[in-house]
């Protein structure tokens, strides 16, 4: 028997099902605080898998809805922060 048989490890590269934040962020080409508002808007689902996730699949759904839509995501945005802070000062 020889004991000089030398190990090989294939490391596999897995494709991820989802995004950090972070990542999700860059995937869209937008800050990570735009896409914490979408997400608090509801316009982006995420999901708690020990830290925030987001689905590629919904990343690609945004962008899809989006462009059919014709959307100004800046715009609502923009109205949305501005009614949250309306509320918070009333």
């Amino acid at each position: 028997m020889n004991t000089n048989t030398k190990r090989i490890a294939f490391k596999r590269k897995v494709d991820r099902l989802t995004y950090s934040e972070v990542d999700a962020a860059k995937a869209l080409g937008v800050d990570v605080n735009k896409l914490r508002v979408l997400v608090e808007m509801g316009e982006i689902k995420q999901l708690k898998l020990g830290a925030k996730k987001i689905p590629k699949d919904e990343i690609r759904r945004f962008i899809h809805e989006g462009a059919e839509s014709g959307t100004d995501y800046n715009k609502l945005i923009q109205d949305y922060l501005n009614s949250k802070k309306e509320m918070q000062e009333a």
